[in-house]
């Protein structure tokens, strides 16, 4: 199964580095589960198999952070629907 990426510019490099890591870790964690509760030895784990070290994975491991903890915020559901993990 192939997956499609998002993919969207704006005139501004660092808005779009930082959304090209936000739906990079994104896509991380989505291929770990849509369970919350992803620990940082999990998330380490993973990058690790998939080759990525270094300064990348701080950035990554930074931007898997702050969505899990967006949302693990108590957000009301919207007409009857839950929101997702990711």
């Amino acid at each position: 199964m192939t997956q499609k990426s998002l993919q969207f510019k704006t005139n501004i490099e660092e808005i779009d580095e930082e959304n090209a890591l936000l739906i990079e870790a994104s896509s991380l964690l989505a291929d770990m589960g849509d369970e919350p509760g992803v620990t940082v030895a999990q998330l380490y784990l993973v990058m690790t198999s998939r080759g990525i070290g270094g300064d990348r994975s701080q950035e990554l491991l930074s931007a898997c952070v702050s969505i899990e903890t967006m949302m693990a915020l108590e957000i009301p559901a919207l007409d009857g629907t839950e929101p997702t993990i990711h």
